[in-house]
């Protein structure tokens, strides 16, 4: 499948839905009106890969949400995305691409996440910044801002895996990912 014309961001999404309800199996590749690359890899329908602009997994998803349109091509077939990536389901990946709020209390959410990342602030800031010195409070005010902008991750998995998307290294975004995990609840209260 081709799409030669350059689709609006909203149209390449319905694009991606699309072929996710057909329950295909391939890539989706995106070059984008600002000269871009997207790579979208989908097993029987589920997303199970999302690379934009040199990052991964949620990192991609958020650089993704930036974009203005594209063309699109679609590849059937088998592919390996290499390392598995931790992504939400596809259903709330694609609402969080298309800018649904897929719970009543989005706004609940977005404060819960908030409220889990400022307790676990200091081990998450100081875990990063081993990884990218004094960037790393740039890097997790970037972010904490597009969650209020609703832009950003819903859980604090996806936030940390977004964080470590950051890091070039797939062996030091695991570290990262590992440690922190390590030190944090999953309701953001800190272990030890």
């Amino acid at each position: 499948m081709s799409r030669d014309d350059i689709l609006s961001y909203d149209a390449l999404i319905q694009q991606v839905r699309g072929l996710c309800l057909e329950a295909r199996t391939g890539t989706i590749f995106i070059a984008t009106s600002e000269n871009h690359s997207v790579r979208i890899v989908m097993q029987r329908g589920e997303i199970t890969h999302v690379v934009a602009r040199g990052q991964v997994g949620m990192a991609a998803v958020a650089s993704i949400k930036e974009i203005s349109g594209g063309r699109l091509t679609y590849s059937e077939g088998a592919a390996d995305g290499g390392k598995p990536q931790s992504l939400p389901r596809t259903s709330e990946l694609l609402a969080m691409l298309s800018g649904e709020d897929q719970t009543p209390s989005g706004g609940a959410v977005t404060a819960t996440l908030l409220s889990k990342l400022q307790q676990a602030r200091e081990i998450i800031e100081a875990e990063l910044t081993e990884y990218l010195g004094p960037m790393a409070a740039v890097v997790y005010n970037e972010m904490v801002t597009r969650i209020r902008q609703g832009k950003g991750p819903t859980t604090l998995t996806a936030a940390i895996d977004q964080l470590a998307g950051e890091l070039s290294d797939p062996d030091k975004a695991s570290r990262f990912k590992d440690s922190v995990r390590g030190r944090i609840k999953p309701d953001g209260r800190v272990t030890g």
